[in-house]
């Protein structure tokens, strides 16, 4: 990123960053990712199911994230996970995710290679300091 002792990045830098930020807000990851957290979010079937489930997991605390639950607590948490999982609106988010996720991917990956740099090494945890 070209830059400048004095004030920082360039103009055209910043630019070009600002035009990458709103193609990427535009691409079909991100507006699929946002639609499924709506979907997800304003379910109100989907929001009582995961509801359950986490009262269910904090009433039976200490237990059910050690594995010591009785055989009918375990099945009743597995029963939930298993309709949390087939429930559509969570496999749409699950989905979105994915497809976000690898868009990212690409996107650092062909940044990477323009600017001449390793983003993912660079800008991961720990790597702009």
């Amino acid at each position: 990123m070209p830059t400048t002792q004095e004030t920082g990045p360039t103009t055209a830098t910043l630019d070009v960053a600002r035009r990458f930020a709103e193609e990427l807000k535009r691409s079909d990851a991100v507006v699929g990712f946002t639609t499924a957290q709506q979907a997800l979010a304003t379910s109100e079937a989907t929001q009582a199911l995961l509801a359950e489930y986490r009262e269910a997991h904090q009433s039976l605390g200490w237990r059910a994230r050690t594995g010591a639950l009785d055989p009918a607590e375990d099945e009743h948490l597995n029963s939930l996970q298993q309709r949390i999982q087939s429930d559509p609106r969570v496999a749409a988010l699950q989905q979105a995710q994915d497809e976000l996720r690898t868009a990212c991917q690409q996107a650092a990956d062909t940044l990477s290679e323009s600017a001449g740099i390793d983003l993912a090494t660079n800008c991961g945890p720990g790597g702009c300091g």
